[in-house]
């Protein structure tokens, strides 16, 4: 099961455009016009696990 901060943030990046799909493996994939762009764990093991998987959205342009 995921968090309450994942699912907030799946519905964010679906109303900006972004697609979301989990893995298998419980992992939550983000991607945009079919290129991958960032992967957060299913269970992170700290909280630099989360701001590592933010990044690349930051850099998009993309805010929490």
């Amino acid at each position: 099961m995921q968090s309450k901060e994942i699912r907030r943030l799946v519905r964010r990046l679906n109303d900006a455009g972004y697609d979301t799909r989990v893995t298998s493996r419980q992992h939550l994939l983000v991607s945009h016009n079919n290129l991958v762009i960032t992967c957060f764990a299913g269970t992170p093991s700290d909280h630099r696990s989360w701001r590592n998987s933010m990044a690349p959205l930051k850099r998009l342009g993309f805010t929490a």
